[in-house]
């Protein structure tokens, strides 16, 4: 603990260790260590879980002109570290998530959101942490999030489906806090405040929509056999005989027809083989 070594023209070769297959660096965050690794040989190392060949847990090492070759660990086959940070994962790529736009207040979001918590190198995921959470937390007052909120790490990573964010529709810049029980936050906090501060997340809110009413905070979208044609409505009306009703969508019986889209106006078809019913969202004034 807290070692301050240099490490030079050494071979490591066929070792073996829970973490740190060859090498583990461990600092106590309060006193600040310095240890240099150059110009050494890490061939065949194991490490079952972090670090098939060299681990630290907080002050970064100088690793200069090193070689590495068939390490094998869980996380970091040559080099690991400790966690720091919680990523988006867009397409099997690590990104950084500063916002969500468009959310509905009260109404599961449309896409799955997956997340990984990675390592101190920002690009290793920290596979290692399965008994760990990712976890939504509110900041600023009169909101909430619901439903899916707390996902346990899966080879470092969850991903949230059915997750439900609550505040006044139309708000924006609305303050989430992105959180992992994997992350020492009081260790990175002393380490770098301002490069490991909290994952602030901006949530900008959508009007409820056609389809939808607004119920104080929340969005709640029409039950089959009401609608709404308008945003920001407060109340889902009773679907007009002759139809059915879906959200906003009024389809009429065959038979009938309207002079538009949403006329709740709706009348006999005078010839009826050419009213075939239905909805047409592609038209204003389609013919039914």
């Amino acid at each position: 603990m807290n070692s301050n070594v240099e490490v030079e023209n050494c071979t490591f070769v066929n070792n073996t260790a829970m973490s740190g297959g060859a090498i583990s660096v461990e600092c106590n965050y309060l006193i600040p260590c310095t240890n240099v690794i150059r110009d050494s040989v890490f061939t065949n190392n194991v490490a079952i879980e972090e670090g098939g060949g060299i681990i630290y847990n907080t002050y970064q090492p100088e690793l200069i002109n090193n070689t590495y070759g068939d390490n094998i660990a869980e996380l970091g086959n040559d080099v690991a570290s400790y966690a720091t940070r919680i990523k988006k994962v867009s397409n099997g790529t690590l990104v950084d998530l500063n916002e969500l736009n468009d959310v509905p207040s009260g109404i599961v979001i449309d896409e799955d959101m997956v997340f990984a918590v990675v390592s101190a190198e920002q690009n290793s995921i920290m596979t290692s942490n399965s008994r760990s959470v990712i976890k939504w937390e509110t900041i600023d007052e009169n909101t909430r999030v619901r439903g899916q909120n707390t996902v346990t790490l899966n080879k470092g990573m969850v991903t949230f489906s059915d997750t439900i964010f609550e505040a006044a529709p139309g708000m924006q810049d609305v303050k989430f806090r992105l959180a992992s029980s994997a992350i020492d936050y009081n260790v990175l906090q002393y380490l770098d405040p301002v490069k490991y501060a909290d994952q602030i997340i901006s949530v900008n809110f959508r009007w409820c929509k056609p389809g939808e009413i607004q119920d104080g905070n929340t969005c709640l979208k029409c039950n089959s056999g009401s609608y709404s044609v308008t945003w920001n409505s407060t109340q889902c009306l009773t679907c007009p005989e002759n139809a059915s009703c879906e959200e906003e969508r009024i389809s009429l019986s065959a038979g009938y027809w309207r002079i538009s889209r949403n006329s709740t106006d709706i009348m006999e078809c005078p010839n009826e083989e050419a009213c075939l019913g239905g909805y047409n969202a592609t038209s204003q004034y389609p013919v039914n």
